[in-house]
């Protein structure tokens, strides 16, 4: 789910917790005020009857906040997520013009409904950064190289300014 970005594996990952309620529980029990999960990704008839799933930029910054200072479900368990953060294979949006940073990321797409997120951490020898970009109805190619830009801008201006 997290290294390929599989929706599928997503999809069992839910099911394999008790389903979306159960997630639902989840996202509430750990404060996640802006996140809902109303769906199945890829689930099209949910879709088009206006189901759709919702997270926000604060959210996700939250949830690498506190996995990365081990504040989520601990330090076994944290460390678990962020070593699986940084075995994300897709580096071809925020990380990929950041260099000299270790990286922890997650990404998503929704291609047909104009939708490319990344989430990520950038650990530098100046300190951590966290970027969340969710970019809604846009143009791919543009939405990447801005991206691109902004991941390799934020942590090139903050290791230069701390």
């Amino acid at each position: 789910m997290i290294h390929n970005s599989d929706n599928a594996a997503t999809n069992r990952l839910v099911h394999r917790v008790g389903g979306i309620g159960a997630v639902n529980k989840i996202v509430k029990k750990f404060q996640f005020k802006n996140t809902n999960l109303k769906r199945y990704m890829l689930d099209f008839k949910a879709i088009n009857k206006g189901k759709d799933n919702y997270t926000t930029a604060v959210d996700l910054t939250s949830f690498l906040r506190r996995v990365y200072q081990r504040q989520l479900l601990g330090p076994k368990y944290d460390s678990k997520m962020l070593a699986l953060l940084q075995g994300c294979k897709n580096h071809s949006k925020l990380p990929k013009l950041v260099r000299g940073a270790k990286v922890y990321n997650k990404t998503g797409e929704f291609p047909t409904k104009g939708v490319q997120n990344d989430a990520a951490l950038f650990k530098t020898k100046q300190g951590v950064y966290t970027v969340v970009v969710m970019a809604q109805s846009g143009n791919q190619y543009y939405q990447y190289q801005g991206m691109n830009r902004l991941g390799r801008d934020v942590v090139n201006y903050l290791d230069k300014h701390k």
